[in-house]
């Protein structure tokens, strides 16, 4: 057995008028090393656009990137370096996996600065080798990077066809890195993956990047991770999706029995997540108390932690009209994030008035609640008269890659202080 330590917390209201249906409840889950925590095996296969537009600084960059990842691999990790054109060529070690220590390191290094843009864009290859690559593999983690500089080039379809193969193969980060790749793509590869999406303009930053993803994917301390939810037989879930440090759905649950089910969140480094859980039930009688939903921590199918949540119907419309404060933050956050994207939809379309509106309550949202990131993204789009009001102007320096950036960050949440 892993020694990673698990604790969980649900964070709702207490109460429920007799006719309230919907339930809302935050749970947070912490992860912590044990002392004697094993070492989780990981396996990472590094995808790098090699495409004609990555010549120049970006190629550059990426050789950066990707030797900052080799460099931070601790021995043991499995790997490969593929740049991906209309093929996927494994670079290093050429067939396979390599395991990571001093000579392996130095012949991908040397591996890495060969990498040249000369092709397309067809990721579909690319994350088709990842598979091949990862399938085999003695890993409990096992993990992509994928870093492209513009729009697949394939025909409609291929890709989708492709992430449908590969989803539960392994997690995959999508990057964009300069000002022609496509927020949607990305999103739909990180989505489907279970994986992070974002976008760099300026290609400086992808070394820091690769490193970071490559550090927090090989300090994992607990592989087969799922939230167990039980609900009673006339209660419904409507959504249970993870709102910090990253917001997703959590794909298909597995069924355990009739009302039982995993919902699978992928391996855990010592961490924290916020996850936000929406129940419906029918309406019941003052002074009935219930228990709603247990939610538990499931280990490689051993229970490490639970939490249950419970209810009392009253007609006390002090009580029943409470909102949990974590609650009430992250349903803010999802209308910062629509308010968001309105203005995006509307500043695509040439509506500059709606955009310059929609985006001006978005910064006030994230003003009044301490999403700093939200605000320095909106601040590529904008510029920002007074915060706290939300007066905005429409930034005439705005590029159409702060538009897919902001398309990325949109369902970023802050967590709550308290």
């Amino acid at each position: 057995m892993d020694d990673a330590r698990f604790a969980i917390s649900a964070h709702y209201n207490d109460f429920l008028s007799p006719d309230t249906t919907r339930v809302d409840a935050v749970i947070t889950v912490t992860a912590e090393r044990g002392p004697s925590a094993p070492v989780i095996p990981a396996a990472q296969v590094l995808l790098i656009d090699r495409s004609g537009s990555m010549a120049g600084a970006r190629i550059e960059a990426a050789r950066q990137a990707a030797a900052a990842a080799v460099r931070t691999m601790p021995d043991g990790t499995l790997f490969a370096i593929v740049s991906g054109g209309d093929d996927a060529r494994n670079v290093y070690p050429g067939k396979g996996l390599a395991v990571a220590e001093r000579s392996t390191r130095e012949a991908a290094l040397k591996a890495i600065r060969l990498i040249s843009a000369d092709s397309l864009t067809h990721m579909s290859t690319w994350l088709a080798e990842a598979r091949e690559l990862l399938r085999g593999a003695r890993a409990t983690v096992k993990h992509a990077i994928l870093l492209t500089d513009g729009e697949n080039g394939e025909a409609r379809g291929v890709l989708e066809k492709t992430l449908r193969a590969c989803k539960g193969e392994f997690v995959c980060d999508a990057r964009g890195v300069g000002e022609d790749w496509r927020a949607t793509e990305l999103r739909l590869i990180s989505d489907t993956l279970g994986g992070s999406a974002d976008g760099l303009v300026d290609p400086s930053g992808l070394a820091a990047e690769f490193a970071s993803i490559t550090a927090a994917t090989v300090a994992r301390i607990a592989g087969d991770v799922s939230l167990r939810l039980w609900t009673p037989p006339d209660a419904t879930i409507v959504s249970l999706r993870e709102v910090w440090p990253r917001a997703r759905d959590l794909g298909e649950p597995r069924r355990v029995d009739r009302f039982t089910r995993d919902h699978p969140t992928g391996a855990w480094g010592a961490e924290s997540r916020d996850y936000h859980l929406v129940a419906s039930l029918p309406s019941g009688p003052v002074g009935d108390e219930r228990l709603l939903a247990r939610v538990a921590v499931v280990v490689d199918g051993e229970l490490r932690a639970q939490a249950l949540i419970t209810a009392e119907r009253t007609t006390d419309v002090r009580l029943a009209a409470a909102i949990d404060p974590k609650v009430a933050h992250y349903r803010d956050q999802r209308v910062l994030a629509t308010a968001i994207r309105a203005g995006l939809a509307a500043h695509r379309s040439g509506d500059t008035v709606t955009a310059a509106a929609e985006l001006g309550r978005a910064v006030r949202l994230a003003a009044s609640s301490g999403n700093r990131e939200a605000l320095t993204t909106l601040a590529a789009l904008v510029e920002i008269d007074d915060a706290e009001q939300g007066r905005v102007r429409l930034s005439a320096k705005a590029r159409s890659s702060d538009i897919e950036v902001a398309e990325l960050r949109a369902d970023r949440a802050a967590r709550p202080l308290n």
